[in-house]
Parts: structure tokens; C-alpha cells; sequence
């Protein structure tokens, strides 16, 4: 993961074994983000864990940096959305 906001939907991916970031070039293993919204878990879950990196927004989010991860996939979700 290599995310601007980390939240509670990623972390049943991460507890079950499905995203372990084993297959990243930079920071290998690691969870990136910028900053996190959610729950108690969430934050219980970040603190004091090696397993994952708050960096800046100016990282996070720098095309140089997410060009160096090969095979990236991009996921933008939303709630809602009123098109009216």
C-alpha cells in the first residue's frame, strides 16, 4: 500500500494476508501514507507499528516516487456522489 489516507476498508486486506507489500521496490514490506481516518483499530493498528510509514503529502503523492513502483494499481473511491 501506498496510499495518500489509510483506513479501516485496507485493514481487513492487511490482517488476512492479502496486501503484505513483500512485492515493492521502495519500501519493501511496508504500508506508506500520509495520514490516516478511521477508528480506534486503525490507530491501534498504526501505533508504533515498523510496518508502516507516515511520510509527507509531497512524497506520498510525487509521480517520481509512485513511477518507481512497477505494476501500480490505482483505486479512488468515493461514498456518494450528487451528480445534480
Amino acid at each position: 500500500i501506498h496510499t495518500e489516507m489509510f483506513s479501516d476498508g485496507m485493514l481487513p486486506l492487511v490482517d488476512s494476508g492479502v496486501i503484505d507489500n513483500s512485492r515493492k521496490i521502495t519500501h519493501t514490506g511496508r504500508t506508506v501514507t500520509s495520514f490516516l481516518l478511521g477508528s480506534q483499530k486503525l490507530y491501534d493498528y498504526v501505533h508504533n507499528n515498523p510496518g508502516v510509514e507516515v511520510l509527507e503529502c509531497e512524497y506520498t503523492n510525487a509521480p517520481s516516487v509512485i513511477a518507481k513502483c512497477p505494476q501500480m494499481h490505482a483505486i479512488n473511491s468515493c461514498i456518494e456522489v450528487d451528480l445534480t
